[in-house]
């Protein structure tokens, strides 16, 4: 960790971590042949790598040593994995250029991003990243005729709310997405890529002066590396870094773009309120990753609010069993990364009474009753959180043993 020795990781999370980069240098692959020298527990790697959608990068340099070092049936899964994985983000690359092509045929200014876009420009490979939605961020204006469009199109919302209620979740702070599926595909528009921290800017300005990428021969606008950075980081946060995928897509930008505006990183990290998640994002990146990191900023990720945290979420990251956050280990998470105690306050006020998707959906008012809907989430929050009991009996039975690995999307 910068600024502080924390003990080395086990033989076979360490050789996913040597492994989890696009290209090998020196160290790593002294790393990942020492690790395979020592007695590997394989369950243990794939569980550690699958939950982190390191996968793809495992398979691609494992792929390149001596056979008889690794087990058959474990290259046969890598493999297996691998391809279906490639078969599968390019068909989703190709439905993500038609969507975008249809927006911009109806003049809707479309960003497309993370998701096959971050794939192509970051790894440079569509199938060593792995991704399970569609992320298109648009001007809040054009929601409703995007919207239409993709439903023209055979997709299908996931929660079907009544026009109030669908108004309501657009302007309340929770709303910043909606959900569109149409198998295999999961469609996510964004008007905020953040509801506490926006990076973009609503503005006709702002959209135009966007620089373009393409992906499947169509062109797209693209956020520029720097504000790419800023989205990448507060994302991570958001989630305390559960997947390590999140913080490979940080190490591996940094590999490749040299017009990263550390200065505005900086300023525009200050004037949002995010300085903290920022730099832990970037610390964590540094020590699992070897990402590289100029000396003013590894500077900033040792100083005293940003170390000791950063440390202890390598620690969750680096768990031999990943369990997932409850609501509260979550709000807690949210509230140690707040720079501002005037954001934690905020924030917490927000998370209990600001109505969600699961009240609008559970209970269709009309507009005049929609000041119901703040009892009624914290009545279902109590139920939720404070009045369900279970005898030990019932808890045992309804806890398996030896819960199966879940794969971490990585968006």
């Amino acid at each position: 960790m910068i600024g502080i020795a924390p003990p080395p990781p086990i033989a076979e999370i360490d050789l996913v971590l040597a492994c989890a980069r696009v290209e090998l240098d020196d160290s790593s692959q002294r790393r990942m042949l020492e690790s395979l020298e020592a007695p590997l527990d394989w369950a243990r790697v794939l569980d550690f790598a699958g939950r982190h959608g390191l996968n793809p990068l495992l398979h691609r340099h494992l792929s390149s040593r001596p056979a008889a070092r690794i087990p058959k049936p474990v290259m046969a899964a890598l493999w297996g994995g691998y391809e279906l994985g490639l078969r599968r983000n390019r068909r989703a690359a190709r439905e993500l250029a038609r969507i975008v092509a249809d927006f911009a045929a109806h003049d809707i200014p479309a960003l497309p991003y993370k998701g096959p876009v971050l794939a192509e420009s970051v790894y440079g490979d569509l199938g060593l990243r792995e991704f399970g939605d569609l992320d298109i961020l648009l001007p809040r204006a054009d929601i409703a005729r995007a919207t239409a469009l993709l439903e023209a199109a055979g997709y299908r919302a996931d929660f079907d709310l009544a026009p109030a209620a669908a108004d309501a979740m657009f302007r309340s702070w929770r709303g910043t997405e909606v959900l569109l599926r149409k198998p295999p595909h999961l469609v996510e528009l964004h008007w905020r890529t953040d509801p506490d921290f926006p990076v973009e800017i609503d503005e006709p300005g702002w959209w135009r002066e966007l620089r373009c990428a393409p992906l499947e021969g169509v062109m797209m606008a693209a956020f520029d590396p720097t504000e790419l950075l800023l989205v990448l980081c507060i994302h991570g946060g958001k989630h305390r870094w559960a997947a390590l995928g999140w913080l490979v897509d940080i190490a591996e930008m940094l590999r490749r773009e040299t017009a990263i505006e550390w200065a505005v990183i900086a300023a525009r990290a200050r004037a949002l309120g995010v300085e903290r998640r920022i730099y832990v994002g970037l610390a964590l990146a540094g020590d699992l990753l070897d990402a590289p990191l100029p000396w003013q900023v590894r500077e900033r990720c040792g100083q005293s609010d940003v170390a000791p945290l950063a440390q202890r979420i390598r620690a969750d990251i680096l768990s031999a069993r990943g369990a997932p956050a409850g609501a509260f280990r979550t709000l807690r998470g949210e509230l140690e990364l707040s720079d501002r105690v005037s954001r934690r306050v905020l924030h917490v006020a927000r998370t209990i009474f600001v109505p969600s998707m699961a009240e609008f959906s559970r209970w269709p008012l009309p507009r005049a009753l929609h000041f119901l809907y703040v009892p009624l989430r914290l009545v279902r929050l109590a139920g939720k959180h404070l009045f369900t009991r279970r005898s030990p009996r019932n808890q045992a039975a309804a806890t398996p043993r030896t819960p199966p690995p879940q794969p971490h999307s990585t968006g």
